[in-house]
């Protein structure tokens, strides 16, 4: 990703979709490679969760494992990979604010619905107004598919200013 390499983040972090592993097997692996793990629980409040296992822990990388009815944390100072996982989803994140952000709204829908949900309005309000503009000339439709290259990584760039993480 071309932002990430400009941008130098302060965290790289990955959402591991494990449904079909055991978590045993895998958190164990995480401990032998030396990563501090922590299982988050629906007993306390998420934000005080994550911010304790960011205290508690060092390394910039980061992952999300979610598996059926448990999520874990993990943080390593190197990448860890896993030959029989499909390819996580990938993020970067700019400081700890941006880290924290992340991993409340990829554990929490509501959290996700309120970071993501404003983005998404001034995008497509900003794509109905250059249709609009544009009205029925095909060649500055096709255009406007080679312009929407450009303007994804623009509005990645704007994520990670704003929100303080983007996907990588």
């Amino acid at each position: 990703m071309v932002i990430g390499r400009i941008l130098h983040p302060s965290y790289h972090v990955a959402v591991l979709e494990l449904q079909k592993f055991e978590p045993d097997k895998i958190v164990e692996a995480f401990k032998r490679r030396g990563a501090h793990i922590t299982l988050l629980s629906n007993e306390l409040d998420p934000e005080l969760e994550i911010e304790s296992f960011m205290s508690s822990s060092y390394g910039e990388y980061v992952y999300l494992m979610k598996f059926k009815g448990k999520t874990f944390i993990a943080r390593h100072g190197k990448p860890l990979e896993g030959k029989d996982w499909k390819s996580p989803k990938k993020f970067i994140a700019r400081d700890e604010n941006g880290l924290k952000r992340l991993i409340l709204s990829r554990i929490s829908w509501k959290e996700r619905l309120l970071l993501e949900l404003p983005p998404f309005v001034i995008w497509a309000f900003v794509i109905f107004e250059i249709m609009k503009m544009v009205g029925d000339n095909p060649i500055i439709s096709f255009a406007w598919i080679f312009v929407g290259f450009v303007l994804n990584e623009v509005a990645k760039l704007f994520e990670y200013l704003l929100l303080g993480y983007c996907e990588g």
